[in-house]
């Protein structure tokens, strides 16, 4: 088949970036002919060069370049332009070439460039085949996702699939695609250093502040090492718009981490994520969120990484997908210390049990894998983690907000 991954601008890629990457190598390794492509409501694509900045660098990419704090920078070719007749009228007949088109972001957001964008709904049409990934639980608030006739609907984890409840089109299950080569390629138990490793997209319900303030009841021969980047970092971090909720006895906790031994690296690329990873022990993951928890977990893609290269994992029930093993994190912080303490010092026996059920379990997510039941949910088969699709069903309420939201695009005209 041929094949478009296709994308909507949206301000934080976090996830998005890697997903993107692995589907099409995925789908190519699968014998399929894969682009991957941009669509943005405007009238004509520019180049722009924008600096590495503080930290990360640009890295090749399937369509460009990509960047682990700004994103992909795609080759123009990859850039289809919609806004105008002629524009729109040369990216419908693009995307009329393809025989699949998977909407990585899959409906466009709001975004300023967006109002007076009311010939989206149009680009689902070229195509006859259509697939959405839901990436997320907040899918409600795109609701007009709901006005799109799919193919179907790829939901990346449990709490995704729940919450697209209301799009009236067959949906499963299909874990997000991972790269599994690191396998086997971390260090040994007892050659890898007495340490903590997190890394995340700050945002407010990946609960970063809860690690920030257990750091200092770690002990201090205990590497703590934290990266990512992300507003509530910003927040935690500036030295003059700390937010009063990240301070403790007027201290800011971003200030007393520091001083307690915690190591900020920021963003990290691929191959500088998978070199911490395969030296240090310990992954700490603290995502929560009372509104997404009663759907489901909600599997974060670091975390997956980090077990291909052999860490052991600390999270919240959230995260858990059994029969995958992590270790639930207590409430409080001092508990959380002893936890992770414990961990570091269990036996060479002890790792290589977990590790190894692990190997086995996260074969589901290998992106071969993935990219076939991608394939299969085209063709209306069963398929996904549970093998199984289910019908959407659109309410009269949520179909009277999802035309009111519709209107959001209609303004500016």
């Amino acid at each position: 088949m041929k094949i478009a991954i296709a994308e909507h601008p949206v301000n934080s890629q976090g996830g998005l970036l890697t997903w993107a990457e692995n589907m099409v190598v995925g789908l190519r390794e699968i014998g399929h002919d894969v682009e991957h492509i941009m669509l943005r409501h405007t009238t004509k694509v520019v180049d722009s060069d924008r600096d590495e900045g503080q930290y990360g660098h640009w890295e090749p990419a399937v369509s460009g370049k990509i960047h682990t704090l700004y994103g992909w920078k795609f080759d123009l070719s990859h850039i289809l332009p919609y806004k105008g007749k002629e524009s729109l009228t040369r990216t419908l007949e693009r995307l009329a070439g393809y025989d699949l088109v998977i909407w990585n972001v899959p409906v466009p957001t709001r975004q300023k460039c967006n109002q007076g964008n009311v010939v989206w709904p149009l680009l689902y049409k070229a195509c006859a085949k259509n697939i959405g990934v839901i990436h997320d639980g907040n899918v409600e608030s795109y609701s007009w996702v709901a006005l799109v006739e799919w193919t179907g609907l790829a939901c990346v984890h449990p709490c995704a699939f729940k919450m697209s409840y209301f799009v009236p089109t067959k949906r499963t299950i299909i874990l997000s695609p991972h790269n599994l080569e690191g396998i086997g390629k971390g260090r040994k138990w007892g050659e890898r250093e007495n340490s903590l490793l997190s890394i995340h997209t700050w945002k407010f319900w990946k609960r970063g502040d809860k690690l920030v303030r257990m750091i200092p009841y770690l002990k201090k021969d205990v590497r703590k090492v934290v990266g990512g980047k992300g507003i509530e970092q910003y927040y935690m971090s500036s030295e003059d718009k700390v937010k009063d909720i990240y301070t403790e006895n007027g201290i800011p906790i971003w200030k007393t981490a520091l001083e307690s031994g915690m190591e900020y690296i920021g963003p990290t690329t691929t191959s500088e994520r998978d070199e911490w990873m395969r030296k240090m022990k310990v992954f700490v993951d603290y995502s929560w969120s009372e509104k997404y928890v009663p759907y489901g977990a909600h599997i974060n893609r670091t975390i997956v990484e980090a077990m291909i290269n052999g860490m052991v994992v600390c999270t919240t029930e959230m995260n858990h997908l059994p029969p995958l093993v992590m270790h639930m994190l207590p409430s409080g912080s001092i508990k959380e210390a002893e936890l992770i303490e414990s961990i570091l010092h269990i036996s060479e026996g002890e790792y290589y049990s977990i590790v190894e059920m692990n190997y086995e379990t996260i074969k589901m997510f290998d992106r071969k894998v993935i990219a076939q039941q991608m394939i299969d949910l085209a063709y209306g088969k069963d398929t996904g983690l549970y093998g199984k699709l289910e019908e959407g069903f659109l309410p009269d309420h949520t179909k009277r907000m999802a035309e009111i939201d519709f209107s959001y695009f209609e303004e500016g005209i």
